[in-house]
């Protein structure tokens, strides 16, 4: 249960080095709940994005006609409408002052954003480079994955981190690999996203 701390002039006073253990124990305890709910959405981004670049590569390799807005538009607007059901069905639990929540709440809406937003500018501007994107979703996820861990305790969510950050090793020191590229990206979609997703909703069912 969170340790309520007693409200005085100087709230040092107030703090114990066991009201401190309790309180972070109790961040990272409804943390790893806020995880295992959040668990069903990387299922769902695992899944798609793994079918996303999938279709990009037969698209690349001339099966499906040559697109990129084609494929990834419906992938993001799929993407949202199943995470936003999923939302409903499974409500988010929130702790007001929660920094464990707000940390990596915060890492992964940055990482979202920052794809979208250069996807989306790249894309208008006529300036998309799909290493730019493959190196910022690498890091930006395995980073994400290691603030995760760090602030909720899930020591099993570092490797998945450094499965990302081995990827951006990967792809920094061969380059462009051709189209293949894509058939990584949608493994590691799979491995490293829907997998661990599944890990957290039965963490959530267990300790439930």
């Amino acid at each position: 249960m969170p340790v309520n701390i007693p409200e005085t002039e100087d709230i040092d006073t107030a703090r114990t080095p066991e009201a401190d253990l309790a309180l972070i124990r109790s961040m990272m305890h409804v943390g790893r709940q806020r995880m295992g709910v959040d668990g069903a959405h990387l299922v769902i981004w695992g899944f798609v994005l793994s079918c996303a670049f999938l279709a990009q590569y037969f698209s690349i390799v001339g099966v499906l006609p040559p697109t990129i807005v084609g494929i990834w538009i419906p992938t993001y607007v799929i993407g949202f409408i199943a995470s936003f059901i999923v939302g409903k069905r499974y409500p988010r639990i929130t702790v007001e002052n929660n920094l464990a929540l707000r940390v990596y709440s915060t890492a992964w809406n940055v990482s979202g954003a920052s794809i979208g937003l250069y996807f989306i500018t790249s894309i208008l501007s006529e300036q998309f480079d799909h290493m730019t994107i493959t190196f910022l979703t690498t890091a930006l996820f395995g980073s994400a994955f290691m603030l995760t861990s760090l602030v909720t305790g899930l020591q099993k969510l570092r490797y998945v981190a450094f499965g990302w950050w081995a990827l951006l090793i990967f792809f920094g020191i061969f380059g462009d690999i051709g189209p293949e590229i894509t058939l990584v990206l949608s493994a590691a979609s799979f491995t490293l996203l829907l997998i661990p997703g599944f890990f957290l909703k039965r963490m959530l069912s267990d300790e439930v």
